[in-house]
């Protein structure tokens, strides 16, 4: 489907960010709760099922098909991510 396509116009998003220090923020199009909540339960179960099709090696992506391959900015998310796995394991 095209970008340019009309039926293809984003209607709705929603977008969330952990920081290093574990707070999260939400924001988007929120105002329809039932809308925004089913946008969550979907994104939800499929990402439940990709990383269980990942475990079962049926899912693979390779680097170089990621936008942050390398960069500075994936380091730094690396880096933060592998901060929070330490600090639950001390917890």
């Amino acid at each position: 489907m095209s970008d340019f396509d009309p039926g293809n116009t984003v209607v709705g998003f929603l977008e969330i960010k952990m920081r290093r220090n574990g707070m999260m923020s939400i924001g988007g199009t929120i105002t329809d709760e039932k809308s925004i909540l089913a946008m969550i339960d979907t994104a939800r179960a499929t990402l439940v099922e990709n990383f269980k099709a990942n475990r079962e090696g049926k899912i693979i992506v390779p680097a170089y098909d990621t936008a942050l391959v390398g960069t500075d900015h994936e380091k730094r998310l690396i880096g933060a991510i592998d901060d929070l796995h330490k600090a639950r394991e001390r917890t």
